[in-house]
């Protein structure tokens, strides 16, 4: 009898806890417009993330193209530069220690 009597109250807990949850159900279903309105505005969101991210590329594409004419503009100076401060510096670094 005690067994019968325990599980008689948890029967009658669990009934009382899922009761309420089937009747809110029904009508916390969302309707087919409620869910298409979710999809369009996931898919708007995603849509404005994937705007955003090809702005991101596109702005990096711009940096890094700048920077590589940055570094071909420099690596030219610097072989113009080095070939005639080498051939100045040959002329120049060899008078200066004669004449002293």
């Amino acid at each position: 009898m005690k067994y019968s009597g325990k599980a008689l109250l948890v029967v009658a807990i669990a009934s009382l806890l899922v009761a309420p949850t089937r009747a809110q159900t029904p009508s916390n279903q969302p309707t087919s417009g409620g869910v298409a309105q979710q999809f369009k505005s996931g898919a708007d969101r995603v849509g404005e993330g994937a705007a955003q991210i090809g702005e991101g590329i596109k702005e990096g594409a711009i940096v890094t193209w700048e920077a590589i004419k940055a570094g071909a503009v420099a690596v030219a100076a610097k072989f113009n530069g080095n070939q005639s401060s080498s051939a100045e510096s040959k002329g120049s670094g060899r008078p200066s220690q004669q004449s002293h």
